[in-house]
This record gives structure tokens, sequence and C-alpha cells, in this order.
């Protein structure tokens, strides 16, 4: 009986993203096995009659990658005549090439944040001479050579730790392609310490005092009253990240509410709209007509179009902001210095000195388990919400 290879999506895989894998298909006198390419993709960009993705896709430059494995199926069907003997010796990228896809991945997701963290952990580990191993050659001598390194180099203990959590994703997400066996987990083995840092959170009367603090009315990006404008909507709005603040639209306010996706995580969040938020929106929202115009003046879609010009411009006005934050710290003879974590930070730690019940506001923005508290928050209704965050002023 003959042999058939064909490249396909296994859409039964579809993950909560809607991406599912692409592997190479061979039947064998009735018996199918599939190779993985290492390559998922959203389940709408991938052409089923011609076996390829969709030429205008944003994810075409996967192709390449999805042919060459599907090429030394075809090679060792060939030169061994008995049928596909291991597709784990056909796919076995080095530690850098399984970075590189992902990374590249990252960058046409726009998951631009974590595609820093890769790219950082990668250039670590290029420079201790273990970029080039097999992945599947991980093991314990392999991570303790890096923690070594790291040591060596005066990391900490939580930053290792934060190394190390980024090269466990990607031997977790080569495991699940099918790339390593699924019986090893040489990460279990290795228990780095984590040392609990301070909280950084001002007081509820602290942030009263930011809030009547006599500065002059500006527009500016970098001026001192936008500074102040960004950490108090932070804190009114659930200690809501700089990037995502810069992000939003006309489009995520509906009926006095802020609806919007986290860009970190992709989690859905809807909160009331305190009426100092809504105000610090007025002040600075120009064009109300456009739905898709930005609210506040730190992106422009004309110009910042590529995520990555995004990226810097955000993180452009960033600095200006935690700078004049600082400044704001000396005006007020703080004892913390103000950047916008802190307000992230000071809106849990307020509403939980408040008698707020920990699970309804997100224990997560101090917890250490971000999962356990995702579930605490899918678990309460906006209306519980929108009734602890009246302590915030």
């Amino acid at each position: 009986m003959s042999v058939t290879v064909k490249l396909i999506q296994r859409k039964e895989k579809t993950n909560r993203r809607g991406f599912a894998p692409v592997c190479v298909r061979v039947i064998d006198n009735r018996k199918i096995r599939y190779v993985s390419t290492g390559v998922s993709l959203p389940v709408n960009v991938w052409d089923v009659n011609n076996q390829c993705i969709d030429p205008q896709s944003d994810y075409v430059r996967f192709q390449s990658a999805i042919d060459a494995i599907r090429q030394k199926v075809l090679e060792e069907l060939s030169s061994s005549g008995t049928g596909l003997q291991s597709h784990r010796n056909i796919v076995r990228p080095t530690v850098e090439q399984y970075f590189e896809k992902e990374m590249e991945l990252l960058r046409v997701c726009g998951k631009l944040g974590t595609f820093d963290k890769y790219r950082y952990c990668l250039a670590l580990l290029r420079h201790s001479g273990q970029a080039q191993q097999y992945i599947d050659r991980i093991d314990r001598a392999y991570l303790e050579i890096f923690i070594a390194f790291l040591k060596q180099r005066g990391n900490t203990n939580n930053s290792i730790s934060t190394k190390l959590s980024v090269l466990r994703a990607l031997y977790n997400k080569a495991k699940k392609d099918g790339v390593v066996s699924r019986d090893n987990f040489p990460f279990e083995s290795i228990k780095i310490s984590w040392r609990k840092t301070k909280k950084r959170a001002i007081t509820k009367e602290d942030i009263l005092r930011i809030r009547s603090l006599d500065i002059e009315d500006s527009n500016e990006v970098s001026s001192l009253s936008f500074a102040r404008d960004m950490f108090l909507f932070s804190y009114l709005l659930g200690g809501i990240n700089f990037g995502d603040i810069a992000r939003l639209t006309a489009d995520n306010l509906q009926g006095g509410r802020l609806l919007y996706t986290r860009n970190k995580t992709g989690k859905e969040l809807d909160f009331l709209l305190p009426r100092d938020a809504v105000s610090i929106i007025n002040r600075y929202r120009q064009d109300c007509e456009d739905e898709s115009q930005y609210l506040f003046p730190i992106l422009n879609r004309h110009i910042h179009i590529t995520n990555q010009q995004q990226l810097n411009r955000i993180h452009k006005v960033l600095g200006h902001v935690n700078t004049n934050l600082k400044e704001m710290t000396r005006m007020l003879g703080l004892d913390i210095s103000l950047t916008t974590y802190v307000a992230r930070h000071s809106f849990a730690t307020v509403l939980k000195h408040s008698g707020v019940n920990i699970s309804i506001i997100s224990e997560a923005m101090g917890h250490r388990d971000v999962k356990t508290t995702e579930i605490y928050l899918d678990s309460f209704a906006s209306d519980r919400i929108d009734e602890a965050m009246t302590n915030l002023l």
C-alpha cells in the first residue's frame, strides 16, 4: 500500500487563543502518524485545499519552516523504504532555533513585551554557550550550568527564577509540539527560592494628596499634570497597565464603563468609570466623533502603525511619566518613589486595608499565583467589584 503525506492543521487541538498546530500527516499501511512542524496558527489562515498558509496572512513567513519539515519526512520515507521511523529525529531543533521560532510568532501576534523577555533570555543562553544544545537534551545539568552562569553575573534568585520561567515555558511548548518527550521535565528538580519583595504601595491619604496637588494644567505628555492624571487613572481603574491605557479608544467606553482586554494576558476586564476617571478622559480626548481615536495623546494611529512603533512610543512616554512622578515624590515628601507600578499596587492595597474581600479586589496584583487570582476574579460579578471600588477615594 502506498504512503500518503499531507500537511494538515489539527483543529481538534485548537487552544483558547484560536491557534491550532500544523502537522505532517503520514498514512502508511492504514497507520496514521503525525509529525509536528512546531508551528501553530490561527485556524482561519490555513488553506486546507492547498496545504499552506494564506499568502496574504501575516503568518506566511512560517511556510518555509513547515515545508522544510515536510521535505525531511519525505526524505526519510524515501531513504528508509520501511516507513517513518521516528519523528523526533526529523524535528530536532536547538534551543536557539526554538527560541527564534517562538519569538517570531510572538512578534506577529504583537506580544512584544513577552518577545523582549524571550530575546533577553536567548542572549544570556548564547553568552553562556548553551544556545546550540538540542532542546530535547535539556536536563538538570544543563539548567545547573545556566544557573551558575547567572549567579556569576550577579543575578538575584528572583531574577534567575524569571529567566528559568521563560526557558520552562519554551520547553513546555516543545513538549506539546512533540519535540521533546512528555515524560521528561528537568525543571521539577530545580528549586530556586523566591524572595518576597516589598510591596510598593502608598496610602489612601497620599493618593488624595496627589489628587489635590497644585500643578499647572497641561495636555503635554511630558508634563507633571499628565503624569499625575495617568497615575490616578491607573489607580482608579484596577491598576490598569500604562500600555493598556495608551491603547484605549472610544470603543472601550460603553454605558459609563471601561471595557478592555489586557494586552499582557488577554483577559477581558470591565470597570465602572468613576467621576474622576471620566474627567481625566474628557481632559485629553480630542475627537469625540472618531470611535477609533485613542483616548489619550500617547499614540497616533497615523504615525504609530506597527506594533514595534507603538511599543517604542509607549516606552518613551512612560519614561516621561515616571520621571515626573519622581518629581512629585519629592514635592510631596513621600517615602516611596512614585511610578505607574505604584499605582497598580496601591489600588489593591488601599482596598485591602479598607476591609474589602481580597478575592474581589484581585489579590493577583500582589499574589504569587496569578492563575489562582484570575480564578477568583472570574467568580465575581461586575456589580460586586463596582461596590468594592467605591472605597478608592
